[in-house]
Formats: structure tokens, sequence, C-alpha cells
């Protein structure tokens, strides 16, 4: 009788630490492909608009002997230092598709050389001259990186693959790379609403759809919730996409943007996402993100194919 009660005990204090913790093993069951593990720990952006940074990084840590800690501020600044010549306007966030160049030239380094100073308060306006906002926003002058911290890069990317608009909408694409091996993919969704992308805690997915803060114009004048249109005409993704049904927003009075993510994998329902929002955004910082929302707003992806780590290559 003794031992039953010890066992029970176990088995007790087992569900209780499971129910506090995010059992990515348990959740995998259901999932036909993700890469858990092969995912460095999720990271906090703050209230900085360096999504696409995070989500590079995330992507090269996935890479064998790539430093699973690589410096967000650095990829960062060194766009920021790019984009400010004195005649280009400096702006918030960037796009994937300036990366490349740069990573391929200039590397990464580990965040230990280059910390990210996280910060929660809310960003400031920029309304200075375009050098007062390049140093605002990119926090570390070009001369610094160049002179400084470049010879510290130890990452290189040698081989990858941008994919504009219409190739980063192609579902089974992305999921064939998945299959092939690569373990994160970086993406950018151009307008998403704060409330479908809010933060909080949870055990199972909560899939973001088109279907809040959105609505699409009905044939007859009348707005209409996504998955109603859905089943009122086929083909509404494309559709949206070329223009011939107007997808609109809800609130005007919420603030809409962009975001960068990376796909670590995918299901039936959809694919599997890792945020920098920290480990408290819903599952343990991951999230699905629906087929039907991938389709219609992915703007462009970034799939790194081949990296150099000290003179030695890796390919998938």
């Amino acid at each position: 009788m003794k031992r039953y009660t010890f066992t029970l005990c176990l088995l007790l204090l087992a569900e209780i630490i499971f129910s506090q913790t995010t059992d990515f093993t348990k959740i995998s069951r259901s999932l036909p492909l993700v890469h858990w593990k092969s995912q460095s720990p999720v990271k906090h952006q703050g209230v900085k608009y360096t999504c696409t940074a995070f989500a590079i990084a995330a992507a090269l840590e996935t890479f064998p002997n790539v430093p699973k800690d690589l410096s967000e501020k650095y990829l960062y600044a060194f766009q920021k230092g790019y984009q400010y010549d004195g005649k280009t306007a400096v702006k918030r966030g960037h796009f994937l598709k300036f990366y490349p160049e740069s990573l391929k030239k200039d590397g990464v380094i580990e965040e230990k050389y280059l910390p990210y100073n996280l910060d929660y308060e809310r960003a400031r306006e920029m309304n200075e001259t375009q050098f007062s906002k390049y140093l605002y926003e990119g926090e570390v002058g070009l001369f610094t990186l160049v002179t400084k911290y470049k010879k510290k890069a130890r990452v290189f990317v040698t081989d990858y693959e941008y994919l504009d608009a219409k190739k980063a909408k192609d579902i089974e694409y992305i999921k064939q790379q998945l299959r092939n091996g690569i373990k994160a993919i970086p993406v950018s969704y151009p307008l998403i609403y704060q409330d479908a992308w809010k933060s909080f805690s949870s055990r199972k997915f909560n899939t973001i759809t088109p279907d809040v803060g959105y609505k699409v114009l009905g044939a007859s004048g009348n707005y209409l919730k996504y998955s109603v249109a859905k089943g009122l005409y086929q083909n509404i993704n494309q559709r949206i996409v070329k223009g011939e049904l107007l997808m609109e927003i809800t609130d005007t009075k919420n603030k809409y943007g962009g975001h960068a993510v990376a796909i670590v994998g995918y299901d039936k329902e959809g694919f599997i996402i890792k945020n920098s929002y920290g480990t408290q955004w819903r599952v343990g910082g991951y999230e699905r993100i629906s087929y039907d929302y991938h389709e219609i707003f992915a703007l462009e992806a970034l799939i790194i194919k081949k990296v150099r780590v000290k003179n030695k290559y890796f390919r998938w």
C-alpha cells in the first residue's frame, strides 16, 4: 500500500510539473514536421523594430557548429549603417532582402561581443535629422562595426535563396524546404493586426488567421468575416492578392505594421513559427499561423542554405 501511495504521488508531481512547462515533445506527436531540437532559445526583441534580425539569427543558429546566441544588434546595426548614406531616409525596421550580402561579407558575431539592449519602453518618435535617426535606430556606428566588431565575425552565409512575395506565398515550396532539412525560414508579413498577435501563455496553439482584424468586401456590398467569405468565393486568397476581392482592416484605431518570424515546421492547419516576443508569448514563444494567413500576407522569405564557420563548411 505504501509503495502504491508513493508511486501515485510521483505521478501527481509529474503532472503538476508538466502543467507548468511547455512539453514540445508531446506537442510534436501531433505535428507532421517541426524542427524543435534544432532551435536555439527563444529571445525577446522588446519594443525595437529588429524582428528581421531576430528571425535571421534564429535561422543561422540552427546550423551545426554555429553558436546558439548570435548578435542581433550587430546584424541590425549593419543594415542601418548601409541604409544611411546621407540621402536615404532612415526608417524603423528593415526587409529580409537587404541582409544576405552583408551576411556574406560582414558575417555575424556572437551575442557576448555586442549584447542586445532589451528595452520595454515605448519607442520614441523619430522626428530628428536623418543622422540622428540613424544613430538612434542603429545604436552602433558603421565605422565602429567595421573597425571593432567585424573582425570577431565567425559565421558567414555562403549560399541562400531569397523569395519574393509570389514565391514566399508558395506553401508547398516552403514545406519542401523544411522536409529537405532547412530548420528555420525567416519570413515577413507586411500587415499584422496587433490583437491577433497579442501576448499570452498557452499550452496549445491558438492559430493566427485572417478572421481577426480583417474583413472582406462581398459582391453584395456587405463586409464579411474572412471564414464566411471563403465559403462563398473560390480561390479567395489568390483573388485577394490580385485585388479582385477587397480585404480591409476592421479597426483603424489599432496599430498595423510588419513583422518577421521564423517558420520552423508545419502541420495540417498551418506553419509553426518561432517568434521574438519572449517565452511567455503563446506556446513558449511559438505559435501556428494558418496557411490562409500566410498565402495572403507573406511578403518575402529567406532560405539560408549554407554557412561558413571558421573555414569549415556545413550544408544541409
